[in-house]
């Protein structure tokens, strides 16, 4: 797969961003909590630890966004195949979205940090994101290097069989047409 611009582009400007804040400050005087912010009032930028602050403010935002839309969305799967409550599973009539799942997983994201150290969290967070990397890389190596004889690899005379020879039919129209 070829490279989106936007990921190269973040890419670059992380690894310039990295090389910059490295050479500024010597590695043994980087303050560790909140260390690129400390490094600008260290040279004297006191201005920009504010973008700094903002930035890091977004950037956990957009993350709490995404796992709530991904644990929503897994926990309206897990409800839809019978894994836990099937109320998970259902979807609200007017604007087809698992509503219950979206508001468990908001009020369990809203509730958990009230009654638990934000460290244990973070760690708890990090654990979870590593075994995450681990099992992903595990299911692409089983899958890469696995045989399964069973598995048969469909031709287009048997879609055309089980969609029906309309479809079928326009399919080959639709091809002539792109050569």
């Amino acid at each position: 797969a070829q490279p989106t611009p936007a990921s190269s582009s973040c890419s670059v400007f992380y690894i310039s961003v990295s090389t910059v804040v490295s050479l500024l400050v010597p590695y043994d005087a980087v303050k560790t909590n909140f260390a690129m912010a400390n490094i600008f009032i260290d040279i004297g930028v006191d201005w920009m630890k504010y973008f700094v602050e903002i930035g890091s403010i977004a950037a956990l935002f957009s993350t709490a966004m995404c796992v709530l839309q991904a644990a929503s969305r897994l926990a309206f799967c897990m409800g839809k195949d019978g894994v836990i409550l099937p109320c998970f599973g259902l979807l609200q009539q007017k604007s087809k979205i698992p509503f219950n799942s979206v508001m468990w997983c908001g009020f369990a994201g809203a509730v958990i940090p009230l009654f638990f150290d934000p460290t244990y969290l973070i760690r708890l967070a990090e654990t979870g994101y590593m075994f995450n990397c681990i099992m992903a890389n595990l299911g692409i190596l089983v899958l890469r290097y696995s045989y399964n004889p069973n598995l048969e690899i469909q031709t287009s005379q048997q879609t055309d069989t089980t969609r029906g020879e309309e479809t079928g039919r326009k399919m080959r129209q639709s091809e002539r047409l792109l050569q």
